[in-house]
């Protein structure tokens, strides 16, 4: 219980400038998205470690960013801080005067760096999704997922944050056309409501026997221009 009401705390003081908003910015599916939300205090982030689930505030001050974390695996959220805002990006032989469009990039966001989130799932589920639907259905799709199958996220977190569901959990959510189209809403695209295939679930593998005939591929890409 302490571990959910007291939060761990540490500051972290990068050697370089870091921008919240542009390093965890990709990570978000949107500002709907549960496991990732900003406010006026910084970001909040929702997780699954090792040792359980995590809520992580990060909140930009002067020379550093302050972490604080929640539940069970706030000690893993914690450590993950320095990776999570680009400690491991190395730079070294990156020169941005090769080439004006990049050298003015640059310039122009001198506190992005390259996250490491340490997970794959989170961010690998609204790809797939992506692949199958439109970019905002894809968000939309996500955001009910993780609501009707995620956690309740531990700590003072934004009203409606939810901490993605387990792998565990994931292979019990049948990716067939029709449980995406639940997740997206009426309006889904014909893409996925009439064409889009049936797959089995994403613990089973797909043998290259099954794969539809690339022909396939043009006609249902053709048809979901003419019909969107």
């Amino acid at each position: 219980m302490d571990r959910i009401l007291s939060p761990r705390r540490t500051r972290y003081e990068p050697h370089r400038e870091v921008s919240l908003r542009l390093t965890l910015g990709p990570l978000s599916q949107g500002s709907t998205d549960p496991t990732i939300q900003r406010d006026a205090s910084g970001f909040w982030l929702t997780m699954t470690t090792a040792s359980g689930t995590a809520s992580l505030h990060l909140t930009a001050r002067a020379g550093g960013v302050d972490a604080a974390a929640w539940g069970d695996g706030a000690e893993h959220a914690i450590a993950g801080v320095p990776a999570l805002l680009g400690a491991d990006d190395d730079d070294t032989g990156f020169d941005p005067s090769r080439h004006p469009l990049v050298a003015e990039l640059h310039r122009r966001t001198p506190g992005l760096r390259l996250t490491r989130a340490a997970r794959i799932l989170p961010f690998l589920i609204p790809t797939v999704l992506a692949q199958k639907v439109t970019a905002i259905e894809a968000k939309r799709a996500w955001r009910e997922l993780v609501r009707r199958h995620g956690e309740p996220a531990p700590g003072p977190v934004p009203l409606g944050m939810r901490v993605a569901p387990s792998a565990a959990v994931w292979r019990r959510v049948p990716f067939t056309s029709s449980h995406i189209a639940s997740a997206c809403g009426s309006g889904t695209s014909s893409a996925v409501t009439i064409h889009g295939p049936t797959g089995p679930k994403v613990s089973q593998p797909l043998p290259l026997s099954q794969v539809p005939p690339r022909s396939s591929w043009y006609s249902r890409s053709e048809t979901s221009l003419t019909t969107q």
